[in-house]
């Protein structure tokens, strides 16, 4: 106004107000400008194709019939910000039957569209924002998920593109959920006592929240076949420790209330020990085999147990490639026999998985402590104690630790037993370069305790298996140390 005399600028309206008279007044210019501003905040260049300015005013049925004539203007991209029509398909706030068909549309004429990435300081794709749900409605949710259905349908590897700081669709949709649901959560109600929290918990279903998961998890194996980059692959410990980051109080809550529960039924098997004269640990066996039920509805352990699921399908696509590439060189070779999913092996296996998720799945199948490996004949301690972790990260030798005493302590008897290689935990350990203050110690205290026959021929293989000198040199000046007292008291 201050630039543009009133008449000019009066004239430049009416002028442009003629020009797009069929648009309902949708949009208004700029005082001499090439843009346009819609009423809901997009700058359409006078250059864009009409495509992209009925995207803008979200048109949805001008977008389909433009997108079937004229699917070239689908390709345009935004000289500013680098949008395109199917990033405003996809981040339009009102859901409707008609923007589905149009972003069907889209893909159909440009399905590289999928992959571009913003100019701002995110860099999302429309598959980032078809992955932000605002609440966890039904029609929200569908709607979101018909959205990422198509988009991977017409280019499934959008999945792997991750936004300028390393956030991919699966991360943007873990914080948008956990945030949708921290605001309907049952455990903020007070007054409510923890075994009615318990019980709610229990009744608390989400159907409504793993159907975009699967999408993208079933997404992340096929891009995997399909690219050619090594690093195109999905992190299963890092999606963990996200949803965990996301929603650390109730899942604390769970193992809280979990281990309290367990506690109790290890006293009671002392108890029953102590007038049965039975051994502690046989008589535990017996009373704590069956499952914990509690938590089989929380929606975060649901995500987690589609997320380990997730892992066994792909290292099971492997052994089959592996398989497949040596049956072509001996055709006589049979085909290997599948393993059975197990929700504690596959949360060992995923290197620095967080510990919740290892202690529920410990609560939820303990039978699983004493079941070995068909393949490898590794207990869930012997993936634990394979971890290989870098000595200058604290956060994830500090995780092996922990790990390796819990487990030790749920099912002790594994530090003795040996995979199909001969290994125990104690020499896998020793080979991964854990220390003796960080996982050794607690490996040695069973086995210095309670000698078994095999003892001493498992004590030597492990000393001979150690990488490390100066943690055998340790191991076995410190173990010598520990027979001597014991044997002198």
């Amino acid at each position: 106004h201050t630039c543009t005399p009133h008449g000019a600028l009066g004239q430049f309206q009416d002028t442009e107000k003629d020009k797009h008279k069929d648009q309902g007044g949708l949009t208004w210019t700029m005082a001499v400008s090439s843009t346009r501003m819609t009423k809901r905040g997009v700058v359409v260049p006078d250059e864009a194709p009409e495509l992209y300015r009925y995207a803008a005013t979200e048109q949805w049925q001008q977008v389909i019939e433009r997108a079937e004539l004229h699917s070239m203007e689908a390709s345009y991209v935004h000289p500013a910000d680098n949008t395109t029509a199917l990033h405003l398909a996809a981040k339009a706030k009102r859901a409707s039957y008609d923007r589905i068909d149009a972003v069907r549309c889209l893909l159909i004429a440009y399905p590289e569209a999928a992959c571009v990435q913003e100019k701002t300081s995110l860099g999302l794709t429309p598959l980032h924002y078809a992955c932000m749900i605002p609440n966890d409605k039904p029609s929200t949710v569908d709607d979101s998920k018909q959205m990422v259905k198509l988009m991977l349908e017409y280019n499934v590897e959008s999945v792997h593109v991750c936004t300028n700081d390393g956030q991919s669709p699966l991360d943007i949709h873990t914080k948008y959920v956990s945030k949708a649901k921290r605001k309907v959560n049952a455990f903020d109600i007070p007054g409510i006592t923890n075994k009615r929290r318990s019980k709610s918990r229990s009744r608390q279903k989400s159907t409504s929240c793993t159907g975009i998961l699967s999408k993208l998890l079933d997404a992340t194996i096929i891009a995997t076949v399909r690219s050619s980059k090594t690093n195109a692959t999905m992190n299963t410990a890092k999606a963990l420790d996200l949803l965990l980051e996301c929603n650390s109080l109730e899942v604390l809550e769970n193992v809280a209330l979990e281990e309290a529960q367990a506690s109790s039924l290890k006293l009671r098997a002392r108890r029953m020990a102590r007038s049965d004269s039975v051994s502690v640990v046989s008589r535990a066996s017996t009373i704590y085999t069956t499952g914990s039920t509690n938590f089989a509805h929380f929606w975060v352990w649901e995500w987690a147990v589609l997320i380990l699921k997730n892992q066994y399908k792909r290292r099971m696509n492997q052994q089959q490639q592996i398989h497949s590439n040596l049956k072509m060189d001996n055709p006589a070779s049979s085909s290997p026999v599948t393993p059975p999913f197990c929700i504690l092996h596959e949360a060992a296996r995923a290197k620095d998985c967080p510990l919740p998720i290892l202690m529920l799945a410990i609560r939820a199948f303990p039978e699983d402590l004493r079941a070995p490996d068909t393949f490898t004949g590794n207990y869930p301690l012997h993936f634990i104690a394979g971890w290989r972790v870098s000595s200058s990260d604290e956060k994830a030798i500090s995780r092996k630790s922990m790990a390796l005493s819990a487990f030790v302590t749920e099912f002790p008897e594994a530090t003795k037993f040996q995979n199909k290689q001969g290994k125990t935990p104690l020499s896998l350990a020793l080979e991964t370069g854990t220390s003796w203050d960080n996982g050794v110690r607690r490996l040695t205290t069973f086995q210095n305790q309670q000698p078994s026959s095999d003892t001493g021929t498992t004590m030597n293989n492990d000393l001979d298996a150690g990488n490390n000198n100066s943690a055998t040199r340790v191991y076995s000046t410190t173990s010598g140390a520990i027979s001597a007292s014991s044997r002198s008291s």
